[in-house]
């Protein structure tokens, strides 16, 4: 089994750039490092956002979906399944963080509650916009902008965030018990976004296909 190849380009120091600058916040802001670590679990909601102009970019201007049959061959009618299916993932992997550190406890309140406590917190609100912001920049210079729709077909669009939420699934979810055990939010912000970087410059250059039979 081979480990998939990390290149060093302009697309890779942006990735860079972009995910230590939360730190910025932590540092000079006096954001709390547990800010941070909220703003990746809910940035999947961002991704998943973003993926629908891109799948429908792909469908009409992208390469064929390979076989007959797969999500991807539905043309428009593959969006429906992709929101409905994605953020009930989502759905689940917030329940899981939020219950891990103890906010369905300490609030008495469900995932929706939680997100809208959350968000009235200052600093989480422009975290995440932050990452907004950031996933706008993505959309625009590295999809827009290379015609990266023109060199996918809609089943591996329809894929790729999935891919991505997996991995933050699994690294929030690490997290959140060290976190739990430990109380240090420092250490577990540092894994977070190493493995979070590594994850992004291999997606950045594997196909989803690629990346599931590796």
């Amino acid at each position: 089994m081979k480990f998939p190849k990390l290149k060093f380009n302009e697309v890779a120091l942006n990735i860079f750039l972009w995910n230590i600058s939360p730190y910025i916040g932590v540092w000079l802001l006096g954001w709390e490092p547990m800010t941070v670590f909220i703003c990746y679990a809910l940035e999947t909601i961002v991704t998943g956002a973003f993926n629908i102009p891109k799948l429908i970019s792909v469908i009409y201007y992208g390469k064929p979906a390979e076989e007959n049959g797969t999500i991807g061959s539905l043309g428009l009618f593959s969006v429906p399944p992709f929101i409905c299916s994605y953020y009930l993932l989502v759905y689940f992997q917030l329940a899981m963080f939020f219950g891990i550190i103890g906010v369905f406890d300490q609030w008495k309140v469900g995932v929706f509650g939680a997100i809208r406590i959350f968000m009235n917190d200052t600093s989480t609100f422009y975290a995440l916009g932050a990452f907004f912001i950031s996933n706008v920049y993505s959309f625009i210079n590295d999809f827009l902008m290379p015609e990266v729709y023109t060199q996918r077909n809609p089943n591996e669009q329809f894929m790729e965030p999935f891919v991505r939420l997996a991995v933050i699934q699994l690294v929030v979810f690490i997290g959140s018990v060290i976190y739990v055990n430990t109380g240090n939010t420092i250490s577990v912000l540092i894994c977070l976004t190493v493995v979070k970087i590594i994850a992004e410059m291999i997606l950045k250059d594997h196909k989803v296909t690629e990346l599931i039979a590796w």
